[in-house]
C-alpha cells in the first residue's frame, strides 16, 4: 500500500534535492523493508503521512537509529516531505508532533536534532487504530486539531 507512495517521493528530483537525491526503486523497495524491521523490532520507526482533510499523502516522518543502523546508540528524526509540501509549515508543525509522541513513548532524552537515546528509554508505540484496522495511528497533544493522520508502513501486497 506506501510503495507506491514512496516510489513517487523517492524519485521526484524536486523533492529528493535534500534528500540524497533520486532513488533507484529497488533501493526504495529494501529501505521500505528495511523500516519495517526497525518499527518491528524497536517499537517505533517511519510513518507514512497524510493530511487530514484532503486524504493526501505528504511523505514520510519519524525517528530511526541512525540510517538503519539497528547497532548504533543515535536515534535521528526524519522527515521527507513531497515538494508539494515544502515551505508551507507543515514540516515545523510535523516535527513539533513527532516530538511530542516521543517525549509520550518514553524516548525522554530526545531533541530536535541529533538524537541519543538510552536502550532503556525505547518503550512501546502509543497507538490508536482509526479507520482500517492494518493502520495504527498515532496522535500527540501537539496536533491537538488532527491536522495530520501518520500511519504505520505496511509491505506491498504478497511481500
Amino acid at each position: 500500500m506506501d510503495l507506491p507512495h514512496l516510489v513517487a517521493l523517492q524519485t521526484d528530483a524536486a523533492t529528493m534535492r535534500h534528500y540524497g537525491g533520486v532513488q533507484e526503486r529497488a533501493n526504495i523497495e529494501r529501505r521500505l523493508q528495511r523500516a519495517i524491521d526497525h518499527e518491528q523490532r524497536f517499537g517505533y520507526g517511519l510513518w507514512s503521512i497524510y493530511e487530514r482533510q484532503a486524504g493526501e499523502f505528504m511523505g514520510l516522518g519519524g525517528f530511526i537509529r541512525y540510517n538503519f543502523d539497528f547497532d548504533a546508540e543515535t536515534i535521528e528524526p526524519v522527515v521527507c516531505l513531497k515538494y508539494e509540501a515544502q515551505r508551507r509549515g507543515h514540516g515545523r508543525h510535523i516535527v513539533e508532533r513527532l516530538h511530542a509522541w516521543a517525549h509520550e513513548a518514553g524516548l525522554l532524552h530526545l531533541t530536535l536534532g541529533r538524537v541519543e537515546v538510552a536502550h532503556e528509554h525505547m518503550a512501546k508505540l502509543i497507538a490508536s487504530y482509526e479507520g482500517h484496522p492494518r493502520y495504527p495511528m498515532i496522535r500527540s497533544p501537539a496536533d491537538p486539531e488532527g491536522r495530520y493522520l501518520f500511519y504505520r508502513l505496511v509491505p506491498p501486497s504478497g511481500a
